[in-house]
């Protein structure tokens, strides 16, 4: 498994949307046998709901962010995965807090990847899931 002291963080860097980084993404984790990355994301008082937990909008933001660099980091850097469509399952309120997104590739193909995500509390619960449908395109 890589993590942050590698090459790997560098590609993270040059890959990470804006919109991850205000989210905070930061990379855990990446085992590139596997084709699985762990990301943690700052899920901050501000994105919260009425109830007090994190709005599902940014619940979806932090799993297709997570789930597009399980794919990012296993293609080169003229493509892009821009989501095509997603199911998302919410499992439970996901609360304020440092939280991680575990994301794997199911299937990447020369036009579109299938990938899957999950986002965890910080005391460790599964709080929502994700799959995937994404194109592959060049971007130069």
């Amino acid at each position: 498994m890589q993590t942050d002291t590698d090459p790997i963080s560098e590609l993270f860097d040059k890959v990470l949307s804006p919109g991850g980084r205000t989210l905070g993404a930061k990379l855990i984790a990446y085992d590139a046998d596997e084709r699985k990355v762990t990301l943690s994301f700052e899920a901050l008082p501000e994105f919260t709901n009425i109830l007090g937990n994190l709005h599902g909008g940014y619940v979806t933001a932090m799993l297709d962010e997570a789930a597009g660099m399980a794919a990012k980091l296993s293609l080169p850097l003229t493509k892009a995965v821009p989501s095509l469509c997603f199911t998302v399952n919410f499992l439970s309120p996901t609360p304020v807090g440092t939280v991680f997104g575990e994301a794997s590739i199911i299937k990447l193909g020369r036009t579109t990847a299938v990938l899957e995500a999950s986002l965890q509390s910080p005391d460790g619960k599964t709080c929502a899931m994700m799959t995937v449908t994404a194109a592959v395109i060049d971007i130069g």
